[in-house]
């Protein structure tokens, strides 16, 4: 079965139980065809499992079939047993962790390009922002340097002594210590 976004809605209408058993299961074989590929990909592990998020819900909870409709991404368990998440940034910059959701789309269009492109997206952005941490680091640290050479530059050699920061006794108290 060909899925797109109507057959994906589909789900929602038909009170037909063969039906729905005919999209859910097009349905799970793309997911797995989505998981080995992530696996592979991050090189995480040959071995992966995922499940609908679904089959442990509260009773408060939506069900399936009315509640990924609603949604952008498919609530799933995990895509490979990897322990930690595998971070995807989308083109809009959100963020979504496939080891527990995947965008609704990816059942009908192309996933492949969209998941690298995604991964590095994300990775980039990580590498970009430790960089920048690394850089504020550094100036803060130049900054504190100035400004105690400064505040240093200010004090007598008497108070220099008297808070520890110069271990040479003050010619100016050698009398009172003797």
């Amino acid at each position: 079965m060909k899925l797109s976004q109507d057959v994906i809605n589909e789900l929602k209408d038909t009170d037909s139980i063969k039906r729905k058993d005919e999209i859910v299961g097009a349905m799970e074989t793309r997911v797995s065809k989505i998981a080995t590929f992530i696996a592979k990909l991050t090189h995480n592990s040959s071995s992966y499992w995922w499940a609908w998020r679904y089959y442990e819900r509260e009773e408060t909870q939506p069900d399936f079939d009315s509640d990924f409709n609603m949604r952008d991404n498919l609530l799933i368990y995990s895509l490979c047993e990897c322990g930690f998440s595998q971070m995807h940034e989308d083109v809009d910059g959100n963020q979504i962790d496939l080891t527990e959701e995947i965008p609704i789309k990816w059942l009908w269009e192309d996933y492949e390009k969209d998941i690298k492109d995604g991964l590095k997206r994300y990775k980039d952005k990580e590498a970009k922002e430790k960089a920048q941490k690394a850089a504020r680091s550094k100036e803060l640290k130049e900054l504190k340097i100035k400004y105690q050479k400064s505040a240093k530059a200010k004090l007598t050699p008497e108070e220099l002594w008297a808070v520890g920061l110069s271990k040479k006794f003050p010619k100016s108290l050698k009398a009172l210590k003797d």
